[in-house]
């Protein structure tokens, strides 16, 4: 009789003590069960396509990114928490310092961006959202203030992650929230 697989998926040796076939239906049960794996962008791109399938995870130690492929959809983002970071202005912006600082968080698929930049052309781009926090197609978002503090603009936020105000200034006290899906 040979090795068999019950349809919860636990394998039924036959003999314990067969090698080399026991030895290789143990290490094919492993390559199944290996579903988590980690490397920068570049390597999850190479992975050859005879190893891919569905529910296979793969965490980005470069963009911070975790993935999971599935055939009809191919690789998708997953929901995850990522602590403020600090965002760098652009040429020809200048980012507020302090509590007003550039900053953007996420929370599942929701992003959140807080602080003030100043001193560029209006819809141009004031600095460069992380990938982890760009959305999957261009999005215009309101709740940004304009220079003088009280006047409402918006801000275009492309899927290569330029962010990019209707206005010269984002005023400190701006905010405004989107969702990478």
């Amino acid at each position: 009789m040979a090795n068999q697989i019950q349809p919860n998926g636990k394998r039924i040796f036959d003999d314990a003590y067969s090698f080399p076939q026991d030895s290789q239906d143990l290490a094919d049960d492993i390559f199944a069960a290996w579903n988590v794996r980690v490397g920068t962008a570049t390597a999850r791109q190479g992975i050859p396509s005879e190893q891919l399938r569905d529910g296979l995870t793969w965490v980005e130690t470069d963009t911070r990114i975790t993935r999971q492929y599935f055939t009809a959809t191919g690789w998708i983002r997953l929901p995850f928490e990522q602590p403020w970071t600090a965002l760098t202005a652009a040429s020809g912006w200048t980012a507020n310092t302090g509590l007003a600082s550039p900053r953007i968080t996420r929370d599942g698929d929701t992003v959140f961006y807080q602080g003030g930049l100043f001193g560029g052309g209006a819809n141009t781009t004031a600095t460069t959202i992380p990938d982890w926090a760009r959305p999957t197609r261009t999005l215009r978002v309101g709740g940004l203030l304009a220079a003088d503090g009280t006047t409402p603009t918006f801000a275009r936020i492309f899927a290569n992650g330029a962010f990019q105000p209707g206005a010269t200034a984002v005023h400190q006290e701006s905010s405004a929230v989107w969702t990478v899906r």
